[in-house]
């Protein structure tokens, strides 16, 4: 498992108290909305804060300050067009980020170079409390002052307007990053009604619920068994890596889609975040899906500010390498997201160099699997609290998964040559995988163990098959049947999994962030 988060936020999306908090919320703000956009947003905004301020009070202080400077320097940026305004703003954000999340992390890394000179030098640890959601709201606020300056997009005269716009709850702990031409003015009219979107809404909001409770609790759950081990056994540390692949992609893109399902049922159409990022075909494919509004922000606030590929591949190496640097910091003030960083840095800036479009035609069809199986290497990176231990899992996870992508990649140029041939040959392979992973399943871990949680497996096969059925939608719940008691049965049987499936009040893992 990810280190434990310093925040406790308790009003997890799929708890309880976010679910009367949301039918309070909903309930009120159409109601409020037959009045005008203004006393719908006094509310909204009401209650955002009052949902920020569930975890601890004393940081809607740390959040309106951070709006206010933004929101007063945006409007003098707009009427004296000063590049100095624009840089207080991007400075004191930047600031408060690396105040709150990363002073300690470099005291200790300057305690420790410092110390082959001064053996004697000491800094007192300060231990600062990281307020939930702080990495997203300060780049949503940097994004906005950058945007004024570059006229973008006009500066927002209304207060409570824009501090909704940093502070919409669905999205304001974890994400999507919005960006003030697309958020911004959906505040300033008055919201339609539309039963279709309340159907798409709650359909999104369940298809989130199902991916983190019934997917990434359970496989988070069987990672903390199986970590231990993995220093030990080959087998514990690839379930390990496989698990938490599973894991953190079911999490955070479940949380996302909570969120733009929530967001729509209130009239809000927030940007896509996920796009079914493990079908990608190779790995700049994967950033294009993965966590899509992060690595937006960063190519239009950092990539392009520094040259983007205009200025030669030297150049060009650089800026991408210190984008993915940047990524790996943002995730957390640890030596192994800044390691995880450095790995995506190099494979991008050698994709970037390798990477013809001959090659990229005659591998595309076949590339799946062995993107996934450096997706997973870097996730071995990102989940471990130490590099040292990252490299004891990899050294022993590396050489199964690649086998295993390997034969997946023969097994689909196969089924692609010979088609319908090997129709029965395929089926048998995938039971014979099957059959192999049981068995090895039962002879590393006790019987009882295997039958409780290896469910999960079954799930996992079943929720890929269904997004890659719907891999042309934004989710696969997007269209259900037709036939009225066939599709309220899927509704409740998805309910019923919710509800059954070892319900945990987990945090979700991006809520560290």
């Amino acid at each position: 498992m990810p280190d434990t988060p310093c925040i406790t936020f308790t009003m997890n999306f799929h708890s309880l108290a976010f679910f009367l908090f949301f039918t309070c919320i909903y309930v009120c703000y159409w109601w409020l909305n037959r009045f005008g956009h203004r006393a719908r947003n006094m509310f909204l905004l009401a209650g955002s804060l009052f949902f920020y301020g569930w975890w601890d009070w004393r940081f809607i202080s740390l959040i309106l300050s951070s709006i206010t400077v933004t929101y007063l320097l945006a409007l003098a940026t707009e009427r004296g067009r000063s590049r100095l305004w624009t840089a207080i703003s991007v400075c004191f954000n930047v600031a408060m980020l690396v105040t709150f999340k990363y002073l300690d992390f470099f005291s200790a890394q300057f305690v420790r170079v410092a110390g082959l000179f001064f053996p004697d030098l000491s800094l007192p640890v300060l231990g600062i409390i990281v307020p939930v959601g702080v990495s997203f709201f300060t780049f949503q606020l940097i994004g906005y002052a950058v945007d004024v300056y570059k006229r973008r997009v006009n500066a927002e005269s209304n207060y409570v307007n824009f501090a909704l716009f940093v502070s919409f709850f669905p999205q304001l702990v974890a994400g999507p990053i919005e960006k003030a031409s697309s958020l911004l003015p959906q505040f300033k009219r008055a919201a339609e009604w539309r039963y279709d979107d309340q159907v798409q809404g709650l359909r999104r909001i369940l298809w989130g619920l199902l991916k983190k409770v019934v997917i990434a609790d359970p496989c988070g759950a069987m990672v903390s068994h199986y970590m231990p081990s993995a220093s030990s056994s080959a087998i514990a540390a690839t379930l390990t890596t496989i698990l938490f692949s599973v894991q953190i992609y079911c999490d955070f893109s479940g949380y996302c889609d909570i969120a733009i399902g929530a967001a729509k049922c209130l009239g809000i159409r927030l940007c896509e975040n996920f796009r079914y990022p493990y079908f990608a075909t190779d790995i700049r494919e994967f950033w294009r899906r993965w966590n899509m509004s992060l690595m937006s922000w960063f190519r239009d606030y950092v990539y392009i500010p520094l040259g983007g590929s205009r200025r030669g591949n030297v150049r060009t190496f650089l800026n991408i390498f210190t984008v993915f640097l940047l990524s790996g910091l943002w995730h957390g003030a640890k030596m192994h997201f800044v390691a995880w960083g450095i790995y995506w840095g190099i494979l991008m800036v050698a994709y970037r160099i390798i990477g013809t479009r001959k090659t990229e035609t005659a591998v595309r069809s076949y590339s799946i699997p062995v993107t996934l199986f450096v997706t997973a290497i870097g996730w071995v990176l990102f989940v471990s609290p130490s590099i040292m231990e990252a490299a004891s899992i990899i050294a022993r996870c590396a050489l199964p998964l690649a086998v295993s992508a390997v034969l997946a990649t023969g097994m689909i140029i196969a089924w692609r040559k010979f088609g319908a041939r090997l129709r029965l040959m395929t089926r048998w392979g995938f039971a014979v995988l099957a059959a192999t992973a049981v068995f090895t399943s039962l002879a590393y871990e006790p019987a009882s163990i295997f039958v409780a949680r290896n469910y999960i497996w079954a799930f996992i096969a079943i929720m890929f098959a269904l997004e890659w059925r719907a891999r042309r939608l934004y989710f696969p719940m997007e269209r259900m049947p037709q036939s009225g008691w066939m599709r309220y049965g899927l509704y409740w049987l998805c309910i019923i999994l919710v509800l059954t499936s070892g319900y945990s009040e987990m945090p979700f893992i991006y809520f560290q962030f």
